[in-house]
Parts: structure tokens; C-alpha cells; sequence
């Protein structure tokens, strides 16, 4: 693994399928339902997981990452695209601790959340905007700004809801890449992925899974 700027460079013999069943780590048990689960217990699932998705957020900005221990299953399977992948929360928190150190500030925003639950596992889709400032002198400007949208399983623990893989896709990019520690030439080369595209591919896994 090599570290570009603010991006993880892994081989790509490293990469690793984001749907792929994982037992429960140490410490953890995945907890199982009935199908009699009640429409109460339906709605408070689901608020639960739109304040986990949320919370990523205010971690991410905050860079308190000991938060993601509330959010991700130790062994998650974690894909952000090209180069960018992780297969242990750890390596996770480690590489984004790096990564956004050198940042003066950020904001980031999750909308639109769409979740499905079917007994002990649950599927989401959320559309991610965000900001990145760092002081730069020069008259690039000091913010990168980006859209794309996180596509998530999740499963329930003794612990409560946790997501055990993720699929993030960049959709639009703007703004100077030295707040990456990116040259332009590096900023040139980032993937961008059209949100129709890849259902049309039938890449989006949300879909898949509602589809059933």
C-alpha cells in the first residue's frame, strides 16, 4: 500500500468483493429476528441506521475516528473506488486518520438515505456532498469539493447496527487538488462514475436488493 496525497494506492490483486458474508468478529454476535418483528421495532430500526450514516459525517469532520467503532463492524469490507479499498476498520481509521490530517477543515452532508431491512441485515444507499479546506497559498483556491453516494449492508450485532461493507462512488469533483496533495496531473487521472451508468451495469447494489 502507498499513500498519494490523500489517497491509498492499493494493487489491484487487493481488491475485494463488498458483498462478500463475513462471520462475527471477537466480541461482536449478530443478533437474528422473527419474521413477526413489529412495525415499531421497523421504525426504530431505521432510525437508528439513518443516525449511524449520519454519524459518519460528524466523525469525518470532526476526525474523531474512535466514532467509526459505532459505525462499522471491525472486519468491514470498505471500497471507495480505485485504489482505495480496505478490508479491516482498522486500515480504515489508520489511512483516513493520514489522509485528512493535513486539512484545515471540512464539511460533510448525507441525504436522501433509502434503507431496506429484511431480518438481521439491512441494505442503504445515501448521496454524500462535501467540502475539504486547506490553507494553500497561491491563487487555486483553498477547497475541493466533491458529490457521490455511499451504498451500504449493514448487519445487526448485540451492539446495535453496523456496516459490514461498503461501496463508495465519486460522481463529481471540483475545486483545487493540492487540497488533496494531488498535482493536477494526479487530480486528472480520478475516476468519476455516472449513477445511471452503473445501475444500468447493475452496479448499485441497493438496487439490486429492493429489486428482490
Amino acid at each position: 500500500m502507498v499513500l498519494s496525497g490523500l489517497f491509498v494506492i492499493v494493487p489491484a490483486s487487493a481488491a475485494i468483493d463488498v458483498e462478500m458474508d463475513r462471520r462475527a468478529p471477537a466480541g461482536y454476535s449478530i443478533r437474528s429476528t422473527n419474521s413477526s418483528e413489529s412495525r415499531a421495532d421497523a421504525a426504530s430500526d431505521r432510525e437508528e441506521i439513518f443516525d449511524l450514516l449520519d454519524l459518519y459525517a460528524l466523525a469525518m469532520d470532526t476526525q474523531h475516528w474512535d466514532l467509526f467503532d459505532r459505525i462499522f463492524m471491525p472486519d468491514a469490507i470498505i471500497d471507495y473506488g480505485e485504489h482505495m479499498r480496505w478490508d479491516s476498520l482498522e486500515s480504515f481509521k489508520k489511512a483516513f486518520a493520514e489522509m485528512h490530517e493535513p486539512l484545515d477543515s471540512s464539511t460533510h452532508i448525507m441525504g436522501n438515505q433509502q434503507v431496506r431491512i429484511r431480518g438481521s441485515e439491512a441494505h442503504a444507499f445515501t448521496y454524500g456532498q462535501f467540502r475539504l479546506i486547506r490553507a494553500l497559498k497561491g491563487k487555486d483556491g483553498n477547497s475541493w469539493d466533491a458529490t457521490g453516494w455511499y451504498d451500504d449492508r449493514l448487519v445487526r450485532t448485540d451492539r446495535g447496527w453496523r456496516i459490514a461493507s461498503r461501496r463508495y462512488r465519486l460522481a463529481w469533483w471540483g475545486g483545487n487538488p493540492l487540497v488533496l496533495g494531488l498535482t493536477a496531473e494526479e487530480a486528472s487521472s480520478l475516476k468519476t462514475y455516472s449513477i445511471r451508468n452503473e445501475a444500468e451495469d447493475n452496479n448499485i447494489i441497493y438496487l439490486r436488493k429492493i429489486s428482490e
